[in-house]
């Protein structure tokens, strides 16, 4: 057993075609983002686009992974998506990661249903999020985006809490949100804090600090991803 880092809250030029201004309007290729990701040591990985998910860039970077044989990597699909909140007017932002097995077909379809169902704008309903995706039997969970800002609040999550598996924040940043869902799930929460990168050039300068315990030769799938990452 060894840490290995993963990292599910990463954007790619996708977003900009939401009207993300954060990233750059480069294109790059689906080889660039992944070599950056297994310069920084990254085996397990998901692009939360802004409120978007692409299945065209999903199938690249899954066929580039097919062909790497010396480096364990896993893709997982996501979204960040801006939700309504009870306390903010600017909205909040969660990412949702689904489960990696499906089908060419499956993975399609959660294209067109993210496109459906997403409020740039006005921020969708979250109640409505987890109703649509547990309806069409996807599998996921969700990831409150704390980050450094605190701008989340408990209120906007807790009629999904029992899909919350983690809080995104830095470790030092001891906060309301986080607080609250430790005592809404009756367990230790788990704190994480991936690199939220914007643009892949300086994925380095920003990395994930989320860890995993696995073998190196392993794969790391879904059930691995909801029940063992931490932070140092």
């Amino acid at each position: 057993m060894s840490k290995q880092i993963v990292d599910l809250h990463i954007h790619s030029h996708n977003s900009m075609y939401i009207g993300e201004k954060q990233v750059p309007k480069t294109i790059f290729s689906g080889d660039k983002y992944l070599s950056t990701l297994k310069e920084n040591n990254v085996r397990a990985f998901s692009f939360t686009d802004h409120d978007t998910f692409s299945d065209t860039f999903y199938f690249e970077l899954q066929d580039l992974i097919s062909k790497i044989d010396d480096y364990k990597i896993s893709i997982f699909p996501g979204v960040e998506f801006r939700i309504k909140s009870k306390n903010r007017i600017k909205g909040a932002d969660c990412n949702f990661v689904f489960d990696n097995q499906l089908s060419k077909e499956r993975i399609q379809e959660l294209s067109r249903l993210v496109s459906k169902l997403q409020s740039r704008k006005h921020g969708a309903d979250i109640k409505t999020l987890v109703k649509h995706f547990s309806n069409a039997n996807y599998v996921f969970f969700i990831i409150p985006d704390v980050g450094k800002s605190g701008s989340c609040s408990y209120e906007d999550f807790q009629d999904v809490i029992e899909y919350v598996k983690y809080v995104e924040c830095d470790k030092n940043n001891s906060n309301r949100l986080s607080n609250l869902i430790k005592q809404g799930l009756n367990i230790d929460y788990k704190q994480v804090f991936f690199s939220d990168c914007h643009n892949i050039n300086n994925y380095h300068l920003k990395p994930s600090k989320t860890l995993i315990n696995v073998n190196e030769n392993k794969i790391i799938d879904f059930e691995d991803l909801k029940n063992l990452l931490f932070i140092e």
